[in-house]
């Protein structure tokens, strides 16, 4: 695989993110798979963090109700409110 030695990361040096995609491209699809569901978990936890500080008067039994309506855009069906 050819790498452009574009930086994709504004605080990484070129050394360091060549060394991070030989890294990746070792990797099994499995392993690559995982690591992106981990960053998704990752990033949704922390949305969810801070939806939760950003919304105090929301009651605690809403709070997951109203993000899950914030972040997916659909009306939740009645069995999940």
């Amino acid at each position: 695989m050819c790498y452009d030695p574009i930086m994709f990361s504004a605080d990484t040096s070129v050394t360091i993110e060549r060394k991070q995609i030989s890294i990746y491209q070792k990797m099994s699809p499995a392993q690559r798979l995982e690591i992106a569901f981990d960053l998704s978990d990752n990033t949704r936890d922390i949305s969810y963090q801070a939806f939760c500080k950003a919304n105090p008067m929301i009651p605690a039994q809403d709070l997951k109700v109203q993000f899950l309506k914030r972040v997916l855009g659909w009306k939740l069906p009645p069995h999940v409110r």
